[in-house]
């Protein structure tokens, strides 16, 4: 995935396998995007063991 942004944090990104309702027993991560000193960080929080969303590049936007 691009990251393009304007915003110095974006929260709330849902992570899942997105097929079952395992999200109902927490099996699911929330991704945070953020950016510090001109580079972008990911954050995952959460119970859900496998990467779908990779950050390929960020772009920023002024």
């Amino acid at each position: 995935m691009s990251c393009y942004t304007e915003r110095k944090e974006w929260e709330g990104r849902v992570e899942d396998d997105g097929v079952s309702y395992n999200y109902e027993q927490n099996q699911f991560n929330l991704i945070n995007l953020s950016v510090e000193k001109g580079r972008g960080k990911v954050k995952r929080t959460g119970n859900y063991k496998t990467e779908h969303y990779r950050i390929k590049d960020w772009i920023f936007i002024k």
